[in-house]
């Protein structure tokens, strides 16, 4: 069983009196491949993560400056690598 591809590349050397594996490594079959069969779904495609807010932005940095109280070593590690302890 063939791919699209494999099956593309075929057709378009017999047309250009070439043999598959210079076809394939032609810049002229890749375009017109990629024209008879776009990508499907990828500027449709759907974030799967909510969108970031002022809100969960908040929340996220309330939940952050709760944990580095709760854990100390934490915060001290954050300090020692320069990284901002809230």
């Amino acid at each position: 069983m063939t791919n699209k591809w494999v099956e593309f590349v075929r057709k378009w050397a017999k047309k250009h009196r070439q043999t598959y594996m210079c076809a394939a490594s032609k810049q002229k079959c890749r375009e017109e491949y990629h024209t008879a069969y776009p990508k499907k779904g990828a500027s449709t495609r759907k974030s799967l993560s909510p969108p970031i807010t002022n809100k969960t932005r908040k929340n996220k940095t309330k939940m952050q400056r709760e944990l580095l109280k709760k854990f100390k070593p934490y915060a001290k590690h954050r300090k020692n690598k320069g990284l901002p302890v809230e």
